[in-house]
């Protein structure tokens, strides 16, 4: 972790080691109660989330980071977020925007889950989205799944925030991948249930010295409906 801190001063503020960053960002931390069976109403979702703190800088970052547990020890039910500015991060203050999901499986590593989640706040804070529009991330481990969404707060940069998805995160190929509007989530009262898309890349081998293409986002329509 120290020789990636290093490496991401040295590569994203350059040779002069200033440590603000582009924008400020806030940690918050989400815990349900888990023998609640239906959708939370407003005032219990703004009971079960609370502000860790905010930071500009990358000492500020590690000053949090460094002492939260990591995703592979959070108990179920229990979410992190990422977020630019200070906001809380709802739906609704979010309308004109949505959010990418992917849902990983039981059998997904606990190192690989803890190494995700790393990069992607590297990434988030370093802006290697490339998009102002970009304003957070959430980590959330479920009792079926753990799930880790992109939120945006305008509907249209979808898909170059979507392009962005397998390389930042690691994720390989044919990765199904869930997008939804804020709109519709406020509408129906839950994040998942979006639109369902398969990341595509077409097969490059290796010494051809061919970087790989954009990736396709097509809907796949051969998901099961179970799988949605």
């Amino acid at each position: 972790l120290k020789l990636q801190f290093l490496y991401f001063i040295e590569r994203q503020m350059g040779a002069n080691m200033e440590d603000k960053l582009e924008s400020m960002w806030t940690l918050w931390y989400e815990k349900r109660e888990q023998t609640k069976q239906h959708q939370l109403t407003e005032k219990e979702w703004d009971s079960s989330i609370r502000k860790i703190g905010g930071f500009e800088t990358l000492e500020g970052f590690f000053l949090y980071y460094s002492n939260l547990q990591r995703p592979s020890a959070l108990a179920k039910q229990t979410s992190y977020y990422l977020f630019r500015g200070e906001l809380k991060p709802t739906w609704e203050n979010y309308p004109d925007g949505g959010h990418w999901t992917v849902s990983l499986s039981k059998s997904f590593e606990p190192t690989q889950l803890d190494r995700l989640w790393e990069q992607l706040a590297f990434a988030l804070i370093g802006e290697e989205f490339n998009s102002p529009h970009l304003v957070g991330a959430v980590l959330s481990v479920k009792k079926d799944c753990t799930t880790v969404s992109l939120w945006s707060d305008k509907d249209k940069t979808k898909f170059s925030i979507g392009d962005n998805l397998r390389s930042v995160l690691n994720l390989g190929l044919n990765v199904l991948v869930e997008y939804k509007t804020q709109a519709e989530s406020i509408k129906d009262a839950t994040g998942r249930g979006g639109e369902a898309y398969v990341i595509k890349t077409p097969n490059i081998r290796a010494g051809d010295g061919v970087s790989p293409p954009a990736m396709d986002l097509a809907v796949d329509t051969d998901v099961p409906e179970e799988d949605r």
